[in-house]
């Protein structure tokens, strides 16, 4: 390739139309080249042009916007390991004020009452202690008339949580199931787990229309046991999301027909699955 200088040689011997022809040559190659190496795209106008003068790269808007800010890549975020107590005590049922609360976690070792925040993996160990020492009690008059005898009454965040009705009328509820139950010819029924409160109000309810065998889910219990409540009872509850042990509720196989298996929190839930099918 010949040399700038003996190219400027040959333009002053050139005529006018040759010079604009060789001018354009080396504007061309000044934009294309920098230091011998060819730029990628240099005639494009999405990629903008090289001021000659200046050694600027300018682009075109028009042909090159920026890019959005909603089309840039999002990291995923991580699940939260920590809730606030206020909405984990609302979720667990309990309405305002939440001191008692408070003071049973403290009690427990759990957390402390000036802490926002707690962990989601204590969430079962803070449901298991509030269930032990506390009743959730909606603002039914039969059940405030019925909260008066008890210890540990709180209010519950909605009626459906309440631990007394479950959000309906429980009395005519255990009359339709009793009547049910013997229909079928369930006359022995067993209960395993629920807390306390549960199995009290559930021999108030059906006691007098059926024999009942109430199992604490938290006590100590083998397989001879479990076998002789399977044998001697027509039906029997598992109450899973209350106040049972894993070892307990293993010990009870699964029998069609007899076994049925309570998956919500509530004495409504727990009436209901004892009808049946």
């Amino acid at each position: 390739m010949r040399s700038k200088k003996f190219a400027e040689q040959d333009l002053r011997r050139t005529s006018p139309i040759s010079k604009l022809t060789i001018m354009s040559h080396f504007t061309h190659k000044s934009q294309a080249c920098v230091n011998g190496k060819r730029r990628p795209g240099e005639n494009s106008p999405a990629h903008g042009r090289m001021d000659a003068f200046r050694g600027k790269r300018t682009v075109n808007p028009s042909t090159h916007p920026a890019p959005s800010p909603l089309l840039a890549k999002k990291t995923p975020s991580s699940p939260p390991l920590d809730v606030t107590k206020e909405r984990l005590f609302r979720e667990l049922g309990y309405a305002a004020p939440h001191e008692p609360l408070e003071e049973a976690l403290r009690e427990a070792g759990l957390s402390r009452p000036d802490k926002g925040r707690i962990a989601l993996a204590k969430r079962e160990r803070v449901r298991e202690i509030l269930e032990e020492r506390f009743v959730r009690v909606c603002a039914r008059g039969d059940c405030q008339r019925e909260a008066v005898e008890l210890e540990g009454v709180l209010p519950a965040a909605t009626s459906a949580q309440c631990d007394l009705c479950g959000g309906s009328p429980v009395e005519r509820l255990a009359e339709r199931v009793a009547r049910r139950c013997l229909e079928q010819g369930v006359h022995r029924v067993c209960v395993v787990g629920g807390s306390p409160i549960y199995r009290a109000r559930l021999n108030e309810l059906l006691g007098k229309q059926l024999t009942l065998r109430l199992v604490d889910g938290k006590a100590n219990r083998d397989l001879t046991q479990a076998e002789a409540d399977l044998a001697w009872a027509d039906r029997l509850l598992i109450s899973g999301p209350s106040m049972l042990s894993h070892k307990v509720s293993q010990l009870y196989r699964p029998m069609p027909g007899k076994t049925v298996l309570v998956k919500r929190r509530g004495l409504r839930h727990m009436l209901e699955a004892l009808q049946g099918p």
